[in-house]
């Protein structure tokens, strides 16, 4: 029996789901932070990755073509999927300048 607001019970079993799949893959840069997904993504945004956690402008070059190789497994909420392109759209569009 699920008590308490919807939205918290909603959250910590989100979080719950983020141990287990910690369990299973491990975590390295010796931190895991849950926050609330940023409504988009820019150069210093955290991905995770088989590489641990890294800023999502090292994963291609920002001032570079708008489609890049890429080789690297990223977490989605789905699991670990392969990602072999990197997008660039060129735009700032959260408010960072």
């Amino acid at each position: 029996m699920n008590t308490g607001p919807a939205g918290i019970v909603v959250r910590a079993q989100e979080a719950g789901h983020r141990v287990e799949v910690a369990e299973q893959y491990g975590v390295r840069n010796s931190q895991a932070s849950v926050l609330r997904r940023p409504a988009c993504l820019v150069g210093g945004s955290l991905v995770a990755t088989d590489r641990g956690l890294v800023r999502l402008a090292s994963l291609g070059d920002p001032e570079g073509p708008q489609w890049q190789e890429l080789s690297a497994t990223v977490a989605t909420d789905d699991g670990p999927q392969q990602a072999n392109r990197f997008y660039v759209n060129g735009l700032d569009s959260c408010g960072n300048g």
